[in-house]
């Protein structure tokens, strides 16, 4: 070996692994093909349905037994608010 040439690496005898920029692409165009599919999937809209109402127990299972119900009604409001024995809240 010469003294004025610099080092090269094949002068190393060692083996550089390029797998990790091979990694990384992969991995770029997996999230870039993941953001396009949940860009480009239709958008659907939720249904709104009305439970509002008196509702009313009529039965209830007790040790595998049925007996009817004593509880007080529920009450629900269209604006997410409920009542049940004069206790009143909302549903969030």
């Amino acid at each position: 070996m010469d003294r004025d040439r610099r080092p090269q690496l094949r002068d190393l005898d060692v083996e550089i692994p390029m797998g990790y920029a091979r990694t990384g692409w992969t991995l770029a165009r997996c999230l870039a093909t993941a953001a396009l599919i949940l860009f480009l999937l239709p958008q659907s809209q939720a249904q709104t349905v009305d439970v509002s109402g008196r509702y009313q127990c009529a039965q209830a299972k007790v040790r595998g037994k049925v007996i009817p119900c004593k509880a007080a009604p529920l009450i629900l409001k269209n604006d997410g608010h409920f009542e049940l024995r004069g206790w009143e809240g909302a549903i969030l």
